[in-house]
Formats: C-alpha cells, sequence, structure tokens
C-alpha cells in the first residue's frame, strides 16, 4: 500500500520480542489476530485492538510473511 512505498527507503525497525512472538503466533492459531496477541503475552482485555495495531506495521506484517513462508516450507 501507500505506507510501504513511503517508507521504502527506510531499513524497518527491528522487532520487539513480543512482536516477534505475535508473529509466530500468527501461524499457531491460523491466523487469529486476537488469541495470537493474547498468547504473545498482550492483555486479554485490549488484545483484539493491538492485534489490530500489530497489524498495521510494516515491520510485524513482514515478520508474520516469514513465519508463513517458513511454516510452507517446513510442511513442504
Amino acid at each position: 500500500g501507500k505506507l510501504d512505498a513511503r517508507n521504502k527507503d527506510r531499513p524497518l525497525p527491528e522487532l520487539t520480542s513480543q512482536q516477534s512472538e505475535f508473529a509466530r503466533q500468527m501461524i499457531l492459531t491460523d491466523g487469529n489476530a486476537t488469541q495470537a496477541a493474547i498468547n504473545a503475552g498482550y492483555a486479554k482485555d485490549s488484545a483484539s485492538q493491538r492485534a489490530w495495531e500489530l497489524r498495521q506495521k510494516p515491520h510485524v506484517q513482514a515478520a508474520i510473511n516469514a513465519e508463513q513462508r517458513k511454516a510452507f516450507s517446513e510442511l513442504a
């Protein structure tokens, strides 16, 4: 989207360990973002909002994509 084009020249920020775990949990929960956020240690009360926010971040989305590729390659 537009966001990616605007930030293309800037390196993506480093993931926090919690963001990294969220990306991993997105695969383990079959894409259930709210459950992934809870499993990654985000507060249950705000998990769905936090999950939405995380998925708007290009570096978190890139990590989710990388986890998906890793999972598919392990199945092959």
